[in-house]
């Protein structure tokens, strides 16, 4: 075999490994979307949820990268994160740069970046990690002085502003951070997609929404064409691509009297995977309501029901970010926003982690979104889970 035959295929199985490695590192965001999904719905039966997975696995991917011990496994666990730290950084660094490849179509931007208090010592590799892989450069600011502490979490909130369009024009508030802060770590991801075939305004009209109980009256857009299909005995689900094919919103409607609770007790990674599977392509007369909805939460007390519990204590071990190993992780704030309209669909989501000192095909087929369902922004290619949501009840109008 000569020398050029195995650096060939040497550079094949490298090349093979790290695909696999990414295939991964997707199936495991995706399990994490869709337990953190099963968790929160708990706690909002009949209420509106959306949330960027991507932008919490994302984060506490570079928070896992100080970790060590107890508390590395329970969020390795926890986050379905499948291979070892410097694989998983690497990957993800992969992926962060397939999903922020340039269209003209659309705009899909992801953004990190650190807030350390000044005077506190990290570790130089933790923060090479969090640079290198995640783009996330350290910036310091004083959170120890109340007039410091205003001016930092100022220019925290300014900056994921600017990195969501204003969509998300405040991630943190003054009881987020203490005197005792000394890191805020932040991802932030936009996005704006107009479809592929835009709805007509002027076949948007009135109609009911019907709730588990009750009824709504909001703007339905309609439109006929050829969409992936999918029904069963659970669902209907269709597939609406934005322009350039890359990136699609998949709407999950039950079945008439099935209500959602049974598709959410059978929405697990299985069932999407033979769902994307099994669509085909069909013609669908499409009736779906115009909506809006936003959605914040303290992810702390779930993450922990999700297995990362030593994180939050004083047990918490982050020697991997700094010598003293004094740090635990406070909070986990996500704020999420989402407009769909005739034209395409606003997306946007902010992850803040605030670490302190210890203490089947018919010719033609009808999509009636006219009650509560699930919803998600995945991007094609690589099949990461954007944005996850479910709408439970509708706004009468868009302004």
């Amino acid at each position: 075999m000569t020398r050029l035959l195995i650096i060939v295929l040497l550079t094949f199985f490298v090349q093979l490994a790290r695909a696999q490695d990414a295939t991964k590192i997707v199936e495991g965001n995706t399990a994490f979307a869709l337990a953190l999904y099963q968790e929160l719905s708990k706690s909002n039966v009949d209420e509106n949820l959306f949330f960027s997975p991507y932008s919490i696995s994302e984060a506490l991917a570079i928070t896992y990268g100080g970790a060590q011990k107890n508390t590395a496994d329970q969020i390795q666990t926890a986050m379905h994160f499948p291979v070892t730290q410097s694989e998983l950084h690497k990957e993800f660094s992969a992926l962060k740069a397939a999903l922020n490849k340039k269209l003209d179509s659309i705009v899909l931007k992801t953004a990190n970046s650190l807030w350390a208090q000044k005077g506190y010592t990290f570790k130089p590799n933790f923060l090479k990690i969090a640079n290198d892989y995640y783009n996330a450069p350290t910036n310091y600011l004083n959170f120890k002085k109340n007039g410091s502490r205003n001016k930092a979490l100022s220019k925290i909130n300014e900056w994921v502003a600017s990195k969501t369009d204003n969509q998300i024009p405040e991630i943190l508030s003054k009881s987020d951070v203490t005197k005792e802060t000394r890191l805020v770590l932040i991802n932030a991801i936009w996005f704006y997609g107009e479809w592929l075939s835009s709805f007509d305004r002027m076949k948007t009209a009135k109609g009911t929404f019907y709730l588990s109980s009750g009824e709504q009256v909001t703007e339905f857009m309609r439109k006929e064409g050829k969409y992936f299909y999918y029904d069963d005995d659970i669902i209907q689900a269709i597939q609406i691509p934005y322009k350039g094919g890359k990136q699609s919103m998949t709407i999950f409607l039950p079945a008439k009297g099935r209500g959602i609770s049974k598709l959410e007790k059978n929405f697990d990674r299985d069932y999407l995977s033979n769902i994307f599977k099994d669509m085909q392509m069909s013609t669908v007369a499409i009736r779906i309501p115009k909506f809006k909805s936003e959605y914040s939460v303290d992810l702390k007390e779930t993450l922990e029901q999700m297995g990362i519990v030593e994180a939050f204590s004083d047990k918490a071990d982050f020697s991997g970010m700094t010598t003293k190993n004094d740090l635990k992780i406070s909070k986990i704030i996500h704020k999420a926003k989402i407009e769909v309209s005739e034209k395409g669909t606003k997306a946007a989501a902010a992850t803040a982690v605030v670490m302190v000192r210890k203490t089947a095909s018919i010719d033609q087929l009808v999509f009636n979104a006219d009650h509560p369902f699930l919803y998600m922004i995945r991007d094609n290619d690589t099949g990461t889970i954007l944005f996850l949501g479910k709408m439970a009840s509708v706004m009468s109008c868009l302004k």
